[in-house]
C-alpha cells in the first residue's frame, strides 16, 4: 500500500500488515490493542501489543497521524 501525505506532498509505501493497520486507524480503531482485535488476533499478547505500538509511532514519526494522549 501506498499512502500520500497531503501536508508534505510525499508518498509513503508500506507492509501489508502496516497498511492493514492504517485502514483500521482511518476507521477509528486506534489504540494497539483495539488494532490487534480487529485485525482477528483473538487474545493480542505482550509482543503483538508492542507490534502495533511500534506501528502508531512509525506512523507518527512519518506525519500520517498525530497520536493524543487521553
Amino acid at each position: 500500500m501506498v499512502v500520500y501525505d497531503d501536508a508534505s506532498g510525499s508518498l509513503q509505501a508500506l507492509s501489508p500488515i502496516a497498511g492493514e493497520a492504517f485502514a483500521l486507524i482511518r476507521a477509528k480503531e486506534c489504540s494497539p490493542e483495539s488494532l490487534a482485535r480487529a485485525m482477528e488476533l483473538a487474545e493480542p499478547g505482550p509482543d503483538d501489543i508492542e507490534m502495533f505500538q511500534s506501528l502508531l509511532m512509525q506512523f507518527e514519526s512519518m506525519g500520517l497521524i498525530e497520536c493524543i494522549q487521553g
